[in-house]
């Protein structure tokens, strides 16, 4: 169980450090000199650790619904054995 939760908590991090990008490339482009390029390089860098952060939790979910199968399928079958 605790693999599970450090995956969906660092998947929570890495989504929450994307949103931090995301809102730095905004800094980036309504600053009044308009750093473009750094506001481009900033949302891209967001774009890719907000995926990531998402691709964890939806892993970390994914893996504790099959271990509960798992584990009730388990159940199930030693008490149909005895």
């Amino acid at each position: 169980m605790i693999p599970f939760l450090f995956r969906e908590v660092f998947g929570w991090i890495l989504t929450l450090v994307g949103l931090a990008f995301a809102s730095a490339s905004l800094y980036f482009l309504l600053e009044p000199r308009h750093k473009i390029i750094e506001g481009a390089i900033a949302a891209f860098v967001g774009v890719l650790v907000f995926r990531a952060g998402i691709s964890l939790q939806k892993t970390a979910l994914a893996a504790r619904v099959v271990a509960r199968e798992l584990r009730e399928s388990r159940e199930a079958r030693e008490r149909g054995t005895k």
